[in-house]
């Protein structure tokens, strides 16, 4: 019957958006040979899907419209018709559910895992632990990567390489690439004060409760140091958080904790696990 032919369509559409967000990360491996439409450049495959996956969420919500306002016709013109009324709301019952799934596959991938809608597949998703550094610039991590240096992005060898880093930019990508997984809004899920707030932020996992990151003192933010502190100043240390977050920054606050070590990673317990 047609009617159930439409409606399998958009079930369909909704569970493959589905399926999509959870797409195997071998692919965001895969470069194109072309470049796409309106490029001078060949992005690789993640590029591709990241641009695609909002496009397919519009075009879910754009034919669940259309299949509701059709629907909404055919009721309106069913006189009375049972069979028809029946047809119509069957029509707007499908669109309904349709873009239910495709909504709630983003919100599911973002509950899970924001990166996923990134497509960030540069390490592995399962947090890695370690102990409190004895400087207190980074503690705990949980950025999911690997001691392998970033290939694209700000956390890359060649962005690091002409950044304070220099000579030593594949063993500071390798550092970011644990602590954060190349996500410059990475927050920890580990290192979080007594009363409940995030406090090594960015790339390389700026512990705030001792570090100042840009021009602020973030410690004066706090009562205390790593897990036994509360934030005393919240808007100190959301202004704080906002700076450890900019790439810039962040790569700045960690070359300079670095060179204070005696250009040492030891400032990174992290660095351990790497052989740094």
């Amino acid at each position: 019957m047609k009617t159930r032919s439409q409606k399998y369509k958009i079930y369909g559409f909704g569970l493959w958006f589905l399926i999509f967000g959870f797409l195997p990360a071998s692919a965001a491996e895969y470069t194109l040979i072309a470049p796409l439409p309106n490029t001078n450049t060949a992005p690789d495959f993640t590029t591709y899907l990241q641009a695609l996956f909002p496009f397919l969420l519009s075009i879910a919500a754009g034919l669940a419209f259309v299949m509701i306002v059709i629907g909404g016709i055919f009721y309106i013109t069913s006189a009375g018709n049972p069979a028809a009324i029946s047809s119509a709301k069957d029509r707007i019952k499908a669109a309904l559910i349709g873009l239910l799934i495709a909504v709630s596959s983003y919100l599911i991938i973002n509950a899970i895992n924001p990166n996923l809608l990134n497509l960030d597949f540069s390490g592995s998703l399962t947090p890695i632990t370690a102990t409190s550094g004895t400087s207190g610039t980074t503690s705990s991590s949980s950025g999911g990567g690997s001691c392998t240096p970033i290939t694209n992005g700000p956390c890359s060898v060649a962005s690091l390489g002409s950044s304070c880093f220099g000579s030593v930019a594949s063993e500071a990508s390798s550092i970011c690439n644990v602590e954060s997984g190349g996500i410059p809004t990475a927050e920890s899920t580990i290192d979080i004060t007594a009363d409940g707030h995030s406090f090594s932020i960015g790339l390389f996992q700026i512990n705030l409760t001792a570090n100042s990151v840009g021009s602020l003192n973030c410690p004066s933010a706090f009562q205390g140091t790593n897990k036994s502190a509360t934030v005393v100043n919240m808007p100190l240390y959301e202004a704080c958080v906002s700076n450890a977050k900019n790439s810039g920054i962040n790569i700045s606050t960690a070359c300079a904790v670095y060179q204070a070590a005696g250009s040492s990673w030891s400032p990174w317990t992290t660095a351990a696990s790497c052989g740094l």
